[in-house]
């Protein structure tokens, strides 16, 4: 069969509208199989049937050939660059007609054509034109020409201006592509690598020739995909670096013409923990006290004067809901954020003496937040007393710059000693004083099996009800309607992460932020070692994470959770487990799930998939996580003992995987209905 056959040759033309009558045409244009002496040859519905085979096949060779000459000039031009490749680039997409089947243009025949264009445009406007200024006017003359490219050929469509990528020639339409707003090259999550195989690419560069990588810390391999649009993106690996220099530009060089299917730029960047230091507090401050408008949080902002706290405040402080922030009671530097509440699963009958701790709830953030060398085991509180005291600096700088009269030093003076009276200065860091949060038990900050472990456990205070819900006293509604209700809760361990699924968090810095799972793990350099880590992409808006986030969950809607094994059978009959995890398992059981109007079952509440612990500090479009799974499989590994999450019913071999099974797998995550023996053998090579 012919490449450029076309699914049309089998169609049934026995029920179209025939081009004689109105009527649906009875003569079939196939050959006819009844015994008569009437020749089919001499049919004029079969001949204009096979006639329009023809043409439309001869078409589509015709749209594959033009795109084949145009994606081979480009090439040609690019592997001749001089002054002049920007306007001939320009001109070969400028005279690519509209192809006579758009509808078909994007057929799996012509995407090496287009991805080879795109790779082409790339390379130009990231890597050559994007470091001189002398280039920009032909950089955006070349993201104009490939855009008005993508739209006349139906490979995109303009949001900004609401036209369709209709191909037309008429002046009209001309007129309307000429003056469209031109995209810049954007990053989205990486789902399937196809025939690239970049993970192993990835691991290969940073493995044979680490000095990619080693001689900056912070240094950083993303695999993406980039480009104007989720179809006009090509997997693409982003070469980070804190001070870039010429002989980095000149191994991507390299690397561009070894991987011809790859993209690679280099990009000022680095990689960086989420905790905040004072200087970057201190800014936020400066700029909360500037900023003016509503309140997000629903405190009673009336004890503050109208004046709007940057941080929450727990409405009642012995029931602290996740997503503070929180910092070490002797720290002045780093704050973060309150990750969530676990429990280890202690069977009291068998562990007697671990009856105090069976019956403690304990919280998770990350080490580097709440952890130094003046205290191993530190008090820490929430909110966080690194933001309070420079919160109550800068109201008091405020105040006095008015007099003692004016309406200004009365709010600055009424805010500042409402804080007084609710957050007293901790005048001994190292006591369990009123309103401590907990106490650090456990951290670790080390490099195990390739991984960052990045974990602080608190044993919190017996006066504080533990429950992961994110609280009611921040409009996240505001953001997703759907949050609201049953919706605030986490019931789930997402245990099998899928690549391109919607996730968000929640940190005390940026607040709500919301991205898409990345396959491949992004490799860098940190602490005199190489790293791999998930990492999330930012979908909406650029900022997905900031200094003072670290220790913040990555969450999913469990009705965005698309579960990748098959539910397991329930066991009415079996005794249920002791634990925190089974608080709300009876109004778990009847309210996790409830019925939209069509009959269709909704799931209701959160999933936890991870937990934040750095981004990179230039461009904050990656968040770097550690899956939950790890960290609780790290925990029992280290304490001999099991953990679950509060609120999570309990859930038998919860495993992650790990990079040695995730080739096999990609396979058959495409047909879900086939992944119950793969699930089988999953559960016995990481049981945990």
């Amino acid at each position: 069969m012919s490449p450029y056959s076309s699914d049309d040759d089998n169609d049934d033309y026995s029920h179209r509208e025939s081009i004689f009558s109105e009527k649906p045409s009875t003569a079939s244009t196939r050959p006819s199989t009844v015994p008569s002496n009437y020749s089919s040859s001499s049919n004029p519905a079969s001949k204009i049937g096979r006639a329009l085979r023809t043409t439309h096949k001869e078409n589509l060779q015709q749209d594959t050939y033009n795109l084949k000459i145009t994606s081979e000039s480009l090439t040609q031009y690019l592997d001749q660059f001089d002054s002049k490749t920007p306007i001939l680039i320009s001109e070969a997409l400028n005279k690519f007609e509209p192809p006579l089947h758009p509808k078909d243009f994007f057929s799996n025949v012509n995407r090496p054509y287009i991805n080879n264009i795109v790779r082409v445009i790339l390379t130009l406007v990231d890597n050559i034109l994007a470091n001189n200024d002398t280039y920009k006017t032909s950089r955006f003359m070349v993201l104009k020409s490939f855009h008005q490219f993508s739209l006349r050929c139906n490979l995109s469509t303009s949001s900004q201006t609401g036209h369709s990528s209709n191909a037309s020639s008429n002046n009209d339409t001309n007129w309307d592509l000429n003056n469209l707003a031109v995209p810049e090259p954007t990053n989205f999550c990486l789902v399937e690598e196809g025939d690239t195989k970049i993970s192993e690419i990835l691991n290969v560069i940073a493995n044979t020739d680490s000095s990619i990588v080693a001689d900056q810390e912070g240094s950083f391999l993303a695999p993406v995909c980039r480009g104007i649009s989720e179809d006009l993106s090509i997997p693409t690996i982003i070469c980070g670096f804190p001070r870039p220099q010429a002989e980095h530009y000149e191994q991507v060089k390299q690397l561009c013409s070894t991987f011809t299917d790859i993209h690679f730029v280099v990009q000022k960047n680095y990689i960086k923990t989420c905790a905040m230091p004072t200087s970057m507090a201190q800014q936020q401050q400066q700029q909360q006290m500037n900023s003016s408008g509503s309140s997000p949080f629903m405190e009673n902002t009336s004890n503050f004067g109208g004046i709007i706290p940057p941080f929450r405040i727990p409405q009642d402080p012995s029931n602290i809901p996740i997503s503070l922030s929180i910092a070490a009671n002797s720290s002045s530097k780093l704050s973060g954020t309150l990750g969530g509440y676990i429990y280890p699963k202690i069977d009291v009958k068998k562990n007697n003496f671990l009856a105090d701790d069976a019956k403690a709830t304990y919280a998770m953030t990350c080490a580097h937040v709440c952890i130094d060398d003046s205290a191993s085991h530190p008090y820490v509180s929430v909110p966080s007393p690194v933001l309070i005291k420079l919160y109550k600096e800068a109201l008091a700088n405020e105040r006095n710059k008015y007099p003692d009269y004016s309406q200004e030093f009365k709010g600055y003076h009424q805010a500042l000693s409402y804080l007084e009276q609710k957050f007293p200065p901790i005048t001994n860091s190292n006591a369990n004083v009123a309103g401590t949060f907990g106490r650090v038990i456990f951290g670790e900050r080390s490099i195990v099996k390739g991984r960052l472990s990045d974990i602080a456990i608190i044993k919190c205070n017996p006066n504080v009800n533990c429950m992961n819900h994110l609280g009611t006293d921040f409009p996240f509604s505001q953001y997703d309607p759907a949050l609201l209700f049953g919706n605030l809760q986490i019931k789930k361990v997402i245990s099998k992460i899928k690549p391109g699924s919607s996730v968000f968090k929640f940190g005390s810095t940026t607040k709500f932020t919301t991205g898409k799972l990345n396959k491949p793990k992004l490799v860098y350099w940190a602490d005199n070692s190489i790293q791999s880590s998930e990492f999330v992409i930012a979908s909406d808006r650029p900022g997905f994470a900031s200094g003072g986030d670290s220790g913040s969950w990555i969450l999913q809607k469990l009705e965005d959770f698309e579960s990748a094994q098959d539910p397991q059978p329930s066991q009415p009959n079996q005794p249920r487990q002791s634990g925190l995890g089974t608080i709300y398992e009876a109004s778990n059981s009847s309210n996790s799930s409830t019925r939209n109007s069509s009959g269709e079952e909704v799931q209701s509440g959160l999933g936890v998939v991870g937990m934040l612990h750095a981004y990179d500090g230039e461009f904050k479009q990656f968040g770097l996580y550690s899956p939950i799974v790890l960290i609780l499989n790290r925990l029992q590994e280290l304490t001999k003992v099991p953990w679950g999450v509060v609120g999570v019913m309990d859930e038998k071999d919860v495993d992650v995987e790990d990079e040695s099974s995730e080739e096999d797998d990609d396979d058959d995550d495409e047909d879900e209905d086939e992944d119950e023996d793969e699930d089988e053998d999953e559960d016995e090579d990481f049981e945990g």
